[in-house]
């Protein structure tokens, strides 16, 4: 092929490249050579920029830096970090603009690079040059810099955070719990991060997002997690998460569902994370579109997944490579196969934040006269709002832009909807500001008013965030954790901060991606792009204050028709008024029938004394569910604690005390080293119950051991049984005195060929619980972890069989 023919085809890629729709975050590339000159944004070819740090300073996240001939220098540290974070490569013909790479012939050369990262960089095309020339990297700061990216390179355990560091991360008021290396997750880099609670078994977990799929987390025990299951996918360095839970009557059981997107041609990954926390099955992606952004729940609840009302909740993808990357909005009705029911004419949007809200600007600027769902949705030129209540078409109430703006990323609303938090992903790199932190005012969602900027002490880019009470968690990439308090809007302070990102606190694109400030918990997970998983918690607040508000218990269960004194404290602090918010709702969307004594609880300056609040159960009202209480919208200087929320359970005295085991057959991948058992308690719970267990492997001698539950308390309990892959299949057996057992046995299936000696049990042996199979549409499905599909009817017979046992399903 001739220069000319080569010359002719970028020319013609280059057309093509510019009529069709521009999106960010698209590995862009942007242009250097030793001829070019610092302007614009690096990205036209023909006009190349001079230095490899300005390009960089232009580009989007993971946009790519391609460089041609030329002498440059590294000048300093903060350039070699920079170029360290960017995708960087060299070695380009200027006269096949930059289609043909040849680092042999083609001299980039780069100076002052430290001898530690010779090969780094030649590796990237760069004829190294090490010499003292010009501003060269102290050795000093060389060896810091290293072990600085040593330490998130290791797994850690809990650590305080004592005179500004916990460990060696850098904090203030926040402590760590525990970490998990990229080389612990099986990859090498993170990205996003979400989470949910488990309603069958209350345990929380977290699912990141990594470069090769996804790591489920088992989080209920913050300083000890456990990887329970992976998805793997195709390599991306982009990937988003939401978690829908849902209702599974015929069952009697609750269900969940994970919704994954990347930049890669992989479609929506739907995963079915109802076999937890044993594993997870992966269903065939969503052919609807090939990539996509970032997606969001409408209508759903961020502890939990599930609906907020009857209409069930909705899936919404942003940014998919269909009708230009405008949003696209799915029905839930059936949560493994989302249908598509909107897809809006507006352009790209890149992410968005939801929030339902049902005071006075419901009955005049948005909604049905009683309710409003908007959607703030942030497109890189502005954010809008739209008004998506049910029952009406979608209806586009306002678009702004603001001074400075380079990036409009990303955002969330104030749980009250009266405040917006903007993020901008360029305005540090573009325009030299420190983290930037914009609050919109919305008592008028058709024209939002900046009220104030929280500007940090660091020039690091601030990337997603979330609000919870009167505190905004955001991922701060190269900073880390940072956490504003917003109790005062006009004037947002930094209450704490964890850096998960030791080496640097620049503007760049390494360190925190994500976090999830939403378990009932109150443990923060944070996603970092070379460090993986943070577990971390805030401290209590030095005294005086304005106190903490938490409920006196985590879960209650109560008998219907009856009055619940529900238990609010302020603790840590009584200085100013102070008051707060409760919302009931049912979990699920159901309408909940109860009734509170009082919407809001105050405390007036220095009472520190526990109010209580009286909630009126109807008698029906085990039949709508779990009923959640939660603490929203503090107004005042104190701020949430992390019980905010409260789990209200009825239950049915009338009902015979029963014990439900979730699953009677239980996949164990070869590699586990343990497998969990779930065990509901349900109906009458005025008395002590104990359940007796026996493992009984093939080839090993018994265990044995009882679980307890005491009168008043039907929290789920969850069995850990050792598992030795040697011992072949185990049957747990089970007996109760004083409950009825809706399995007295569950099978436990290892990895391995079946054996002619089965243990006695009385619950069907499915023939394989490790393979794949399909699910009831047909779709095909593997599993991780377990979880697997049932095999063959002829299987299970012959298994049977040779167990000489009766044979039933």
């Amino acid at each position: 092929m001739t220069i000319r023919t080569i010359q002719g085809f970028v020319a013609i890629s280059l057309l093509l490249v510019g009529i069709s729709a521009a999106f960010a975050d698209d590995n862009r590339p942007r242009y250097v050579s030793g001829t070019g000159a610092d302007k614009g944004d690096c990205s036209n070819m023909f006009r190349p920029c001079r230095t490899i740090a300005y390009a960089v300073h232009q580009a989007g996240k993971f946009d790519s830096i391609k460089v041609a001939a030329g002498e440059f220098d590294l000048q300093g540290l903060d350039n070699l970090i920079l170029l360290l974070s960017a995708d960087v490569t060299a070695g380009y013909d200027t006269l096949t603009h930059f289609a043909q790479r040849d680092a042999q012939r083609i001299r980039s050369q780069l100076r002052g690079v430290p001898p530690e990262y010779r090969n780094h960089f030649e590796n990237l095309g760069f004829q190294v040059i090490v010499d003292r020339k010009g501003k060269t990297v102290a050795r000093s700061d060389v060896h810091q810099l290293r072990q600085k990216l040593a330490v998130s390179a290791m797994d850690h355990g809990p650590a305080s955070c004592t005179n500004g560091s916990a460990g060696s991360f850098a904090c203030a008021g926040i402590d760590l719990l525990s970490h998990l290396s990229l080389a612990t997750l099986g990859a090498t880099a993170a990205n996003d991060i979400w989470g949910y609670v488990d309603l069958n078994s209350l345990r929380e977990y977290v699912i990141i997002g990594l470069n090769n799929g996804a790591a489920i987390v088992d989080v209920t025990e913050p300083e000890a997690p456990q990887v329970v299951s992976r998805y793997n996918g195709p390599d991306s360095v982009w990937r988003d998460i939401k978690v829908y839970q849902y209702w599974d009557a015929a069952n009697t059981r609750w269900r969940a569902v994970a919704y994954i997107t990347t930049e890669t041609s992989a479609g929506l990954a739907v995963i079915d994370l109802s076999g937890l926390p044993n594993g997870t099955v992966t269903l065939a992606e969503n052919a609807d579109f090939s990539t996509a952004h970032n997606v969001g729940l409408l209508n759903a609840n961020f502890a939990y997944g599930t609906a907020e009302s009857v209409a069930g909740g909705q899936l919404l993808i942003a940014g998919a490579d269909k009708n230009r990357g405008n949003f696209r909005v799915y029905n839930l009705t059936s949560p493994l196969a989302p249908l598509l029911s909107t897809v809006s004419d507006t352009g790209y949007m890149h992410d968005a934040a939801p929030v339902a809200i049902d005071d006075s600007r419901a009955a005049s600027q948005c909604g049905d006269g009683e309710h409003c769902a908007l959607m703030a949705d942030f497109n890189e030129d502005s954010f809008d709002v739209w008004d998506l209540t049910p029952g009406s078409a979608p209806a586009l109430l306002s678009r702004t832009q603001y001074s400075d703006m380079a990036y409009v990323h990303s955002g969330w609303w104030s749980e009250d909807g009266q405040l917006l938090f903007v993020q901008d992903e360029l305005d540090e790199l573009q325009h030299g500001l420190h983290t930037t932190l914009r609050l919109y005012l919305m008592q008028d969602v058709g024209a939002p008013q900046l009220l104030s900027l929280w500007q940090g002490p660091t020039s690091a880019t601030d990337h997603n965030g979330y609000a919870r009470g009167n505190r905004y968690y955001m991922s701060n990439y190269m900073a880390g954790l940072t956490v504003v308090d917003f109790s005062t809007p006009q004037t947002p302070v930094r209450s704490g901060y964890f850096d998960t990102y030791p080496a640097s606190s620049m503007a760049g694109f390494d360190g925190a991606w994500g976090v999830y400030p939403f378990l009932p918990s109150g443990s923060l997970a944070v996603s970092d792009i070379s460090g993986g998983l943070f577990l971390l918690r805030e401290q209590r607040p030095p005294e005086p204050g304005g106190g903490v508000l938490e409920f006196n218990a985590e879960d209650i269960w109560w008998q219907p028709g009856s009055a619940v004194p529900v238990t609010i404290s302020r603790n840590h602090g009584s200085s100013g008024d102070l008051s707060v918010t409760l919302s009931l709702k049912t979990l699920g969307g159901g309408a909940t029938g109860a009734t509170l004594s009082v919407p809001t609880v105050t405390w007036p300056h220095g009472d520190f004394s526990d109010k209580t609040v009286t909630l009126a159960l109807p008698n029906n009202a085990a039949d709508h569910g779990p009923l959640l209480l939660t603490m929203m919208s503090p107004q005042g200087q104190g701020r949430l604690g992390a019980r905010n929320s409260l789990r209200i359970h009825p239950h049915k005295s009338a009902s015979a005390p029963t014990l439900q085991l979730l699953e009677t057959a239980i996949p164990v991948p070869d590699l586990q080293q343990t497998t969990r058992v779930v065990v509901a308690r349900q109906g009458d719970i005025s008395s002590a119950l104990e359940m007796r267990w026996t493992l009984q492997p093939e080839l090993a001698g018994q265990q044995q051991g009882t679980l307890r539950w005491d009168a008043g308390t039907g929290k789920p309990q969850t069995l850990e049984l050792p598992v030795d892959a040697a011992a072949g299949r185990s049957v747990l057996s089970l007996a109760s005195d004083n409950a009825i057992l809706t399995s007295d046995c569950v099978w436990l299936q290892v990895d391995l060929p079946a054996r002619t000696t089965l243990p006695e049990c009385g619950a069907a042996l499915p023939p394989n619980l490790t393979d794949g199979g399909t699910d009831e549409d047909g779709r095909a499905q593997t599993s991780s972890g377990g979880g697997g599909a049932w095999g063959l009817p002829w299987l299970w017979l012959a298994l049977c069989l040779i167990a000489r046992r009766n044979c039933r399903r």
